[in-house]
């Protein structure tokens, strides 16, 4: 469609959503460079404006050689959604009754070997041991086939009476989820710019990510921490989570909620990219947003 787009003189706008991360271009790079010199290379140079969903993903754009303007406009979240989280754990309990009255890890996502399960799993036998009670809730579509080999290193671990898989949760169920969890896990080795941290911390939940979250900015605000994403990386974030006092998460949890009220609303991020298309059309001055 990129070439049509220019000959017929359309602007046109390109999102990459993670496919230029440094990680994914170690994925098969064989495959990828003949994909880049058949035709993506072309389309993704005379982009008239190129979307990173943060400015880590901006400046992976510059490292792979682009040149064209970047409008960086994160992923966000619909609040009215998420804001009341009681009353749904019953929901869940009664579906996975393993979870009764047990504090519950969340890990919210798809499972694929991208997002560092493996490294969790093997964190969380170490870690079960000082928190018998805790549970590791595992939610989301198996992609691949590599649920089986999470599960395989959990039976190998011996840790099977504290993990849950449940596959995908939606909607009431999801939100169950989130309203029951005392915290949010996911230590990826590489995310364009995660919905299920931001719906974490709209949902009051403190968070433990890794660098390749691409979300500095949580740690800053004091909404959770950031491990490296290695087996005893997640182990030492996650102990310090679990370690504290449930006062304590509440605190982390409500300043994720601030910052997520304050920056990640789809309403105010809807109005930056209709700025971006305004300006692409109509030949304005560039958005805030836009890096020339």
């Amino acid at each position: 469609m990129a070439d049509i787009a220019r000959k017929r003189g359309i602007p046109y706008l390109i999102a990459p959503v993670g496919m230029l991360e440094p990680w994914a271009l170690g994925r098969s790079p064989w495959k990828k460079r003949v994909v880049a010199r058949l035709y993506q290379n072309e389309d993704l140079r005379k982009a008239n404006c190129l979307h990173a969903l943060n400015m880590d993903e901006a400046n992976h754009f510059r490292d792979y050689g682009l040149g064209n303007p970047i409008a960086v406009v994160p992923n966000g979240v619909e609040l009215s959604a998420l804001g009341e989280r009681a009353g749904k754990e019953a929901l869940l309990m009664e579906q996975f009754p393993k979870l009764k009255n047990r504090p519950i890890v969340l890990f919210l996502s798809r499972i694929h070997p991208k997002k560092g399960l493996l490294h969790l799993v093997e964190a969380w036998a170490q870690i079960r041991r000082d928190y018998p009670d805790w549970i590791l809730l595992i939610a989301g579509p198996d992609e691949g086939g590599h649920q089986a080999q999470v599960e395989k290193g959990v039976a190998a671990l011996d840790i099977s009476d504290s993990v849950l898989f449940t596959g995908p949760l939606y909607e009431n169920l999801k939100l169950a989820a989130l309203s029951a969890a005392d915290l949010f896990v996911l230590p990826s080795f590489s995310e364009g710019f995660s919905v299920a941290v931001l719906e974490a911390m709209a949902c009051k939940l403190p968070v433990l990510i890794t660098p390749g979250c691409n979300f500095a900015e949580l740690q800053v605000a004091g909404a959770g921490f950031i491990c490296e994403p290695t087996a005893r990386g997640v182990e030492r974030g996650l102990r310090r989570l679990m370690g504290m006092a449930p006062g304590g998460r509440l605190e982390l949890g409500q300043k994720g909620r601030k910052l997520i009220e304050g920056n990640y609303t789809w309403d105010k991020l809807a109005g930056d990219m209709l700025d971006v298309y305004d300006w692409l059309v109509r030949g304005r001055s560039a958005p805030g947003c836009v890096l020339e």
